[in-house]
């Protein structure tokens, strides 16, 4: 399975007070914020487009980010919903067992038995862990928190995950 060159770090949300900052939700692979990082891409619906960043900070669970050319709050909205992304090669490396969350999406969902339930939709942060949203042949979309019990192995590489659906979960 082939790894995109960007990585989603962040969604951008509101206009953050009058000189064009937004607040940047976090996703999985930002937990130190924007330090370290020097290449930055937003995704507005056309794909990863290079951006500048004036300054950053963080601000309870949310990082502000004034980007370069979004100087007022009405500027800053146009930029509401947009995929804040990264270049892989600038992101600190994984320990053993850890994944980013874009190498999940795609990955093919198995049952031990071998059965294909679907592939990786999504992958977000609930709080106490990961959460798998799995789309099935037929588009319905199932969600499975990333536990040991529920989820046996991950394998990025072959892009395969096997899971152990609780009998009763999907009904």
């Amino acid at each position: 399975m082939g790894r995109a060159r960007h990585v989603a770090v962040g969604r951008v949300g509101r206009p953050h007070g009058v000189r064009g900052e937004v607040r940047v939700d976090p996703q999985g692979s930002l937990p130190r914020g924007l330090e370290g990082y020097t290449r930055f891409y937003l995704d507005r619906g056309r794909g990863p487009e290079p951006v500048g960043v004036e300054h950053h900070r963080i601000h309870g669970r949310f990082v502000l980010v004034k980007f370069e050319g979004y100087d007022t709050p009405e500027a800053a909205r146009e930029l509401t919903h947009a995929v804040l992304y990264v270049d892989r090669s600038e992101l600190p490396p994984l320990g053993e067992g850890e994944y980013y969350h874009a190498d999940l999406l795609g990955c093919e969902v198995v049952e031990e038995n071998g059965d294909v339930l679907g592939r990786v939709a999504d992958v977000f942060d609930s709080g106490a862990h990961d959460v798998l949203v799995i789309r099935t042949e037929t588009g319905a979309e199932r969600m499975l928190p990333v536990v040991a019990q529920w989820v046996l192995s991950i394998d990025v590489e072959a892009g395969r995950i096997t899971v152990r659906v609780p009998e009763g979960m999907w009904d």
